[in-house]
């Protein structure tokens, strides 16, 4: 907003440039003008205009500003293409920028948009003369933003020839409602199909339900500032304040300005899109949409040269951080874009202020990441984690959470929220839409006393020996999902002393007659461990050059045959020694940095079973390289030691109650004879 003095804090975007369109309006021509005013929506008047079919207003204008789109799309090109790449990613040529800004976007959902606004306003009845647009928009109380947005289209003879039939064609209730929910969560269901048309736009629109999961989290009061970055098409910034009309709500998004504008103009002047003064001022509450980040900054391709503009807005924020905030840079030197963000909010954020952001769920866990997450959960800043259902955005399937910050916490609350929303489809894409009620028991979750299950409660001084991981489930499927997810980590074969295959040369050895010196087949491992009492194959002697196979104590044996992977761990009696068969893959664990019974528990989950199998050579047997090649994320010894324990007793309770199974099915056989079968 040109004049816009609110605000005058961290700037979160690159300020937006205007041009100063005076010089094209004329002189008013007659008094009468339009008054903004009489279009202002309320929470009533918008509950109307979520009954209103708008269907026809959109299949119109999609078909009828298509030549329009092309005009623009060409004249644009025409100028993109004459420019260096410096000039088109930084700073434009004066003429060359002047030039562009006769033209609007060539966006069609934004020229749509902009042709139902300037419809409305057309149905104006004190209008004198209609299509005199320009001196109508120059006698009008349009704020400048909305000037400023509407002219370029206006004042093109193309755009007023492409909707001059349209005037009056439609209900302004009907005009309004496309506005207002266009290209939303709704309207993407109804009528995209980014299968097909490889859309780029609307991205991630919140659905009614994760909004007012928001709203709910926030508890937006009376006279707060409310900010939310990354506010897409504006939908947020909308229900914040039906949701409290009594407040001040700004928004900001480099990559999505027009349409925040055109509608947020139609509901509150305390909405205010783009901050271009820096504050000092704290805010109330915020909410960042960082989902939008991976889509917003990414390696893209300007006249042919690849630019990584995730990679120098990062680096931007970075030295924000430590020049302007103080923080050390040993905290944001390997820090994502969206820690950098979240940073800054908190350090904008009052003392018992609240922000929400939603953002991809890697970020709680990756490794590059442990400094600024120890910074947030040392500093008491993190409130709570929501682990949400997949798919809750469209057209973009990302595994998302909800990050909720605030100071002085002394503990951090995990909810999971993994199996909520209801499934539905869209085209081709299965969608979980997160309904009222779902946001009900979210809230419930937050509130409650810890369950030990969905909602779990973890002090904030148990985190520095597991690498400051923000995990906390206990929802085996959202555990799997996030292992999955956790590509990075340590390879195998930096964690043992060496892998091989078992012996297959001993054959000439092999005896019946029971000796120290066993030859151990696959049908000899059960339950993990090795079955001593029906061993079946012995050796006679070891010769010198089999004497690599002897198993060493706390050796992993995997059989190698993809379709049934088995498991075992040896404990090898010191008077024995134990060769496994060909059909074996032999792990030496280095103790030193890995617990092999840690180990055995990993492989035994369906995650660790699923990484097995995916080692396959050749879809028969397992590849020595691809084990070596497994990641493992490693909490400290003590918490693997912890862990190893824990498999290793449940292994000898399995034991123990095979044996008291064995002994009582062989009781159960003498029972007769026992009680002479009750003759005697």
């Amino acid at each position: 907003m040109k004049n816009n003095k609110d605000i005058k804090g961290i700037n979160y975007e690159e300020e937006i440039e205007y041009t100063n369109y005076e010089d094209y309006f004329e002189e008013p021509k007659y008094e009468q003008y339009f008054n903004i005013e009489n279009i202002k929506i309320d929470k009533e008047y918008y509950e109307k205009l979520e009954t209103v079919d708008y269907s026809e207003v959109r299949q119109t204008l999609y078909s009828g500003l298509e030549e329009y789109q092309k005009y623009i799309i060409e004249s644009v090109s025409i100028l993109i293409d004459e420019l260096e790449y410096e000039d088109y990613e930084k700073e434009l040529d004066p003429e060359i920028k002047k030039e562009l800004d006769k033209y609007g976007s060539p966006q069609k959902e934004i020229v749509m948009l902009v042709a139902a606004y300037v419809l409305v306003l057309l149905q104006e009845p004190s209008l004198v003369n209609k299509f005199d647009l320009i001196s109508n928009l120059k006698n009008s109380n349009l704020p400048d933003d909305i000037k400023n947005l509407l002219l370029p289209y206006i004042s093109d003879n193309v755009f007023q020839d492409s909707i001059f039939s349209l005037i009056n064609k439609f209900e302004k209730d009907e005009l309004l409602a496309f506005i207002v929910f266009g290209f939303g969560f709704e309207d993407c269901f109804k009528y995209f199909n980014y299968a097909e048309k490889n859309y780029s736009f609307p991205i991630n629109p919140l659905s009614n339900g994760m909004s007012k999961l928001l709203l709910n989290i926030l508890e937006i009061k009376d006279e707060e500032k409310v900010l939310n970055l990354y506010s897409n098409i504006g939908d947020f910034l909308i229900e914040s304040f039906l949701d409290n009309p009594n407040t001040t709500i700004y928004g900001n998004d480099r990559n999505c300005y027009d349409i925040p504008v055109l509608k947020t103009s139609l509901f509150s002047n305390n909405i205010k899109i783009n901050l271009k003064k820096k504050t000092e001022e704290k805010i109330d509450k915020i909410f960042l949409n960082l989902s939008l980040i991976p889509h917003h900054y990414q390696k893209k391709k300007v006249q042919s040269i690849e630019v990584d503009n995730r990679s120098e807005i990062t680096k931007k924020y970075r030295d924000k951080c430590v020049n302007d905030l103080k923080i050390k840079d040993e905290i944001v030197k390997n820090a994502s874009l969206e820690w950098l963000m979240n940073i800054l909010s908190i350090n904008q954020l009052k003392d018992d202020g609240k922000a929400v952001c939603l953002v991809e769920r890697n970020i709680l866990f990756d490794i590059e990441n442990a400094d600024i997450r120890k910074y947030f959960i040392e500093n008491g800043y993190i409130e709570s984690i929501i682990f949400l259902p997949k798919n809750i955005l469209i057209p973009y399937p990302s595994t998302l959470v909800l990050i909720v910050f605030s100071k002085g916490n002394k503990k951090i609350r995990f909810i999971d929220a993994y199996n909520f929303g209801k499934l539905e489809k869209i085209k081709e894409q299965d969608i979980n839409i997160l309904t009222d009620n779902d946001g009900d028991k979210i809230i419930d979750l937050i509130n409650k006393e810890d369950d030990g299950k969905a909602c779990i409660s973890k002090e904030i001084e148990n985190y520095s020996e597991e690498n400051y991981s923000l995990i906390v489930v206990k929802n085996i499927e959202l555990f799997i999902e996030i292992l999955e997810e956790s590509k990075k980590g340590v390879k195998l074969k930096e964690l043992t002393d060496r892998i091989i295959k078992g012996s297959q040369a001993i054959e000439e050895f092999r005896t019946d007659e029971k000796t120290q010196n066993i030859y151990l087949s696959i049908s000899d491992i059960n339950d993990g461990l090795i079955d001593f009492e029906n061993i079946e194959t012995y050796l006679k002697e070891i010769p010198e050059n089999q004497e690599k196979f002897c198993l060493k104590n706390n050796s992993i044996l995997l059989s190698k045959y993809r379709s049934s992977p088995k498991l075992g761990i040896a404990q090898v009696p010191n008077n024995m020694k134990i060769i496994p068969s060909g059909n074996f893959i032999i792990i030496e664990v280095n103790e030193e940095k890995l617990n092999p019974w840690y180990l055995m528990a990993f492989f035994s989950t369906p995650f660790g079973s699923k990484n097995l199998i995916e080692t396959s050579a050749n879809y028969s047997t397992l590849s020595i390289k691809k084990i070596e090649d497994i990641t493992l994320q490693l909490p400290s010894m003590e918490e693997q030691e912890k862990i190893g324990k824990q498999y290793r007793e449940s292994l000898k309770k399995i034991e123990d109650m095979k044996k008291k199974l064995k002994n009582e099915i062989q009781n159960s056989k003498e029972i007769y004879i026992k009680n002479g079968g009750g003759l005697l």
